[in-house]
């Protein structure tokens, strides 16, 4: 079992999404969530920016993709850009395969 699923979004920096352990069909739900409410947050801001930091996540399915395609297609209709930030290689891979990865640091 990996570490514990996390996402934490921090007063100070409200478009600065961290998530940690394992993003799968039991916590992709929460994400999405936290996703979602961080682009509310950021939506009408000059140049609103939502990073979301996965340095953390040791393990992401297809539920999970799902969620991160689905969460920056929701936040490009509301005026936001999402960048995705510390992906693993693998994370990478996947996240380049479904056309995420010019959002992608180190992409």
């Amino acid at each position: 079992m990996g570490q514990p699923f996390a996402v934490v979004r921090s007063a100070n920096d409200p478009g600065r999404v961290v998530v940690s352990g394992e993003v799968d069909i039991h916590t992709a739900p929460e994400l999405r969530g936290s996703l979602c409410r961080a682009v509310e947050v950021a939506a009408g801001a000059p140049a609103a920016v939502v990073t979301v930091d996965l340095s953390s996540v040791n393990f992401i399915d297809v539920r999970g993709l799902r969620i991160l395609v689905a969460a920056e297609a929701y936040a490009w209709v509301r005026g936001v850009r999402m960048l995705f930030t510390g992906a693993s290689p693998g994370a990478r891979r996947l996240i380049r395969i479904t056309g995420l990865s010019l959002r992608v640091d180190g992409g």
